[in-house]
């Protein structure tokens, strides 16, 4: 089954979040809880984690598409 790796709800005043580090490959396994990335906002750093077990299978670049 996939799932899409999503960036929580931002405070109303973000406009954008950009992501600063992203710490897993194309192909590459994680757990649960694994960090996938960081997003860095004008007021805050937030680490996005692994939902579950699994394998990325691909990169996006959302302004792109």
């Amino acid at each position: 089954m996939n799932s899409d790796v999503l960036i929580p709800h931002l405070p109303e005043p973000t406009m954008s979040a950009l992501a600063t580090k992203i710490y897993v490959t194309e192909g590459q396994h994680v757990k649960k809880d694994d960090t996938l990335l960081d997003v860095e906002t004008d007021k805050v750093v937030l680490e996005i984690v692994a939902m579950a077990n699994g394998c990325l299978l691909y990169t996006s670049d959302a302004a792109d598409e």
